[in-house]
């Protein structure tokens, strides 16, 4: 059993829909910036609510994947600020095959406020994974930075939202023949 790793990332990967903003705090500039045609873009750092961030537009800057070994069990913690869709990426296989889990700002405080869906062939089946197991609420607001940790261990996978001491979601994950990571 590989033993859990604990990281202290900006974002592992984070995914917009439209031409919305997001924002995430930058920690190190190790990152494969993509198109939302998964073309390679510019890495825009900036500051945002006086904190250095990376920035995302959902369309010439969509997904940033952060380079390195790939993680099975993982703690990140992590700070966003968005407006429509932002969230993390993680046991990807490439750029059309992973987990993830996205906030939804405008959907703060209720069930929708957070959903976890697996990725396949980059189709975003969310209507498949909602309520009551894989959508939960959360005091989030568009544009207004949250602090999210995420733990993932084995197939368990736990939210904690604004340094909660109890997770907002805590789930099983989706299994897939996707998944290859050792």
């Amino acid at each position: 059993m590989q033993n859990v790793r604990q990281l202290t990332l900006g974002i592992m990967m984070i995914l917009m829909t439209g031409e919305q903003f997001c924002h995430g705090q930058l920690v190190n500039s190790d990152w494969k910036v993509l198109s939302e045609n998964n073309e390679p873009a510019r890495f825009t750092d900036t500051v945002f609510m006086n904190k250095a961030c990376l920035r995302l537009t959902g369309k010439t800057e969509a997904i940033a994947i952060r380079n390195g070994p790939p993680l099975k069990n993982f703690r990140i913690e992590l700070d966003i600020a968005g407006e429509v869709m932002s969230g993390v990426g993680f046991r990807a296989v490439d750029e059309q095959n992973y987990h993830f889990l996205y906030f939804r700002p405008g959907y703060g405080n209720t069930r929708e406020a957070i959903q976890y869906v697996p990725i396949y062939n980059g189709t975003l089946n969310w209507v498949l994974y909602n309520y009551p197991i894989y959508e939960t609420t959360a005091d989030i607001k568009p544009l207004t930075w949250f602090h999210v940790a995420l733990e993932v261990r084995n197939t368990n996978m736990k939210v904690f939202v604004n340094n909660s001491p109890s997770p907002q979601m805590e789930i099983n994950l989706i299994t897939s023949d996707f998944e290859r990571v050792v």
